[in-house]
């Protein structure tokens, strides 16, 4: 596994436990298995925040590059968040890519999408030349939606209903540390 790989897998995979339902997938999450889920938000955003605004998180060498990039800018949106929303989403293991592995909840492939969402879109989300520019496309409109990228991602984990009538100051834990994860940004102190 090249080290640049396992050093993302590291970094951003002991942030994903309430992501993760199978051991299978926390093994791939954590290569290592001693390494412990940062006890707070404002742990999560000093350990992965600071370093994914400085642009340390730019983490590529997928196969889904080129297409993540000139799906991103399609979109309008950041490729580096794009990148970590689908990283996060399934860790680009291709077991969760071609729907062999499912979340407990059903959602499905690269980019998580529940089978409702994915007819909305109409895409295949099993469909990696189909799931990352929906992705995007789903992602640019919750951003426009919500106000911002923080927002934004946090509805494409939470939904966009919940962040519209509840605020960011309501998001689960799991939400929160997902903005970070991905953005940068603690959205555990903002209220409505």
């Amino acid at each position: 596994m090249p080290l640049i790989f396992v050093i993302a897998a590291g970094l951003l995979g002991l942030f994903l436990v309430d992501r993760v339902s199978t051991p299978q997938a926390m093994e791939h999450a954590a290569p290592d298995g001693d390494a412990d889920p940062p006890a707070t938000v404002s742990d999560t955003v000093a350990s992965v925040g600071n370093e994914a605004k400085a642009g340390l998180m730019k983490i590529f060498g997928t196969p889904y590059d080129d297409l993540i990039k000139s799906s991103a800018g399609a979109a309008g949106i950041d490729p580096d968040i794009l990148w970590r929303l689908l990283f996060a989403e399934s860790h680009f293991r291709e077991d969760i890519i071609s729907g062999r592995v499912t979340s407990s909840a059903g959602a499905q492939g690269i980019a998580q999408f529940m089978p409702d969402t994915a007819a909305s879109l109409r895409i295949d989300p099993l469909d990696p030349e189909q799931a990352i520019p929906g992705a995007a496309k789903y992602l640019a409109t919750l951003i426009q939606q919500a106000g911002s990228v923080a927002s934004g991602v946090a509805a494409y984990n939470w939904g966009i209903g919940n962040v519209q009538r509840k605020g960011l100051a309501k998001a689960p834990s799991e939400t929160v540390r997902y903005v970070a994860l991905i953005t940068g940004e603690d959205i555990s102190g903002v209220r409505a």
